[in-house]
């Protein structure tokens, strides 16, 4: 092993040990932040799809009153014409 300055001088090379609780609020930052994230996922899928069934519920409506006004007037049309 090549020795290094932290060889010939220990005490400048202080070993950084982190607290226990500095540990514990790491993991629970952590954790939060993955709690969150995946709330706003969920969330935004929730969204979205609610989104595009509406939008699917809206075009079929439209699609059947046009198709029922359409057969509407050709009855009435064809009643005009006999």
């Amino acid at each position: 092993m090549i020795p290094t300055l932290e060889h010939f001088f220990p005490r400048a090379f202080p070993i950084y040990k982190r607290p226990e609780t500095e540990t514990k609020y790491i993991s629970i930052i952590i954790i939060v932040v993955v709690v969150v994230v995946v709330v706003v996922v969920v969330v935004v899928v929730v969204v979205v799809v609610v989104v595009v069934v509406v939008v699917v519920v809206v075009v079929v409506v439209v699609v059947v009153v046009v198709v029922v006004v359409a057969v509407a007037v050709a009855a009435l049309i064809s009643c005009g014409m006999n």
